[in-house]
């Protein structure tokens, strides 16, 4: 059993060390050009995301954010507020995809993911015939399945909605009289409990409101938050094991054919190894979709990955990314008013400093008139 497991543990080692040795050798401007669509989108994640809050206001990452959000957003809403309200179907549009429920992005996500397991099914699949691959052939569909199943249920659960009948069950949070007040809905017509929030996409009231998702049709509230979560775990997980399957096809392909091995021969009758970007070509000719897919899944993930351990600090930290905006808007305010104080300070100082000059003025031309 020592001698299997060491052999395994080598067997694994070196898998890992020949596929990266595979990787920088065959396709070093795609890794390249994968790295920076990676750096790219984390960076865009984290500045649309982190940018505003207070504590990197005055950093690069906040300055990024108010030249993307209130900057370009601004211009760009402009142009496209002036671009419907030329056409009502244009208006419809809009209305449609920004403000009413509608299966848009659910649709999207199940063509994304359904498309996936095609090309999965079609290109990966017969290849995964070898006994260490043969397991796959069972628990990709499971990991399908899991996946598919908490879309489902994060899509089906009730997020919270508050009604005039389960308003008493609300109530285990106090009003801060800062972020929350006691007050009723205007729409509901019911008496809002402290951390929840009138969804206006959904038109109801949610309980401990978190955001509405547009990709699963449904508000993130307090009864479904753990669906989410699930949700978005198993989705990048999934994203995870796709891209490792596709590194394992890819790997076999380049053993069974021996693309390492080719050589051609060059115009002075000397042998030479194939090119790089003429085996990348084999590779991608032989496994149809495998290496795009892979790549694909893999920016996804690490995408994902972030937004899940965004919302488990949030858990940890006992608060929704609704308060976190509301927090901004209160530290927004208190540093406007810290700004004017300033100002008024300053320009209290120099009246008092003009008036003092003013008297010694005076003092002086009494002393010379007495004189």
């Amino acid at each position: 059993s020592s001698s299997s497991s060491s052999s395994s543990s080598s067997s694994s080692s070196s898998f890992v060390a020949t596929m990266l040795s595979l990787v920088l050798q065959l396709a070093p401007q795609m890794l390249g050009n994968l790295a920076v669509a990676l750096t790219i989108v984390s960076t865009l994640t984290v500045v649309l995301m982190f940018g505003d809050r207070p504590c990197v206001r005055r950093t690069p990452i906040g300055w990024a954010n108010y030249v993307l959000v209130d900057v370009v957003g601004v211009y760009v809403g402009r142009f496209l507020q002036a671009a419907f309200t030329r056409c009502s179907c244009l208006v419809w549009l809009r209305d449609w995809c920004c403000f009413k429920p509608n299966p848009l992005l659910q649709i999207v996500y199940l063509v994304l993911v359904l498309g996936g397991y095609y090309i999965f099914l079609r290109d990966m699949l017969p290849m995964l015939s070898d006994e260490f691959l043969s397991v796959h052939r069972y628990t990709s569909h499971a990991y399908v399945l899991a996946t598919l199943a908490t879309f489902v249920a994060c899509s089906l659960a009730d997020p919270g909605a508050v009604t005039k009948q389960n308003v008493h069950r609300h109530v285990a949070f106090p009003y801060d009289g800062l972020l929350y007040a006691a007050k009723t809905c205007t729409t509901c017509h019911v008496r809002r409990p402290a951390r929840s929030k009138h969804c206006r996409v959904c038109n109801i009231c949610v309980a401990r409101f978190d955001h509405h998702c547009p990709w699963v049709n449904n508000c993130v509230g307090e009864r479904n938050v753990r669906y989410f979560l699930s949700f978005l775990l198993a989705t990048a997980a999934l994203c995870t094991y796709e891209a490792y399957l596709s590194a394992q096809v890819l790997w076999r392909v380049v053993l069974q054919k021996r693309y390492l091995e080719m050589v051609y021969k060059t115009r002075s009758g000397a042998y030479a190894p194939l090119p790089k970007q003429y085996i990348l070509h084999l590779l991608l000719r032989d496994t149809g979709l495998t290496f795009p897919l892979g790549a694909f899944c893999a920016l996804i993930a690490v995408v994902l990955y972030a937004f899940w351990a965004y919302h488990m600090y949030l858990v940890w930290c006992n608060t929704t990314t609704n308060e976190t905006f509301k927090w901004q808007d209160v530290w927004t305010y208190v540093d406007r008013v810290k700004r004017q104080r300033a100002r008024a300070a300053a320009a209290g100082d120099s009246q008092q400093q003009q008036t003092h000059g003013q008297q010694q003025r005076q003092r002086q031309q009494q002393q010379q008139q007495h004189q």
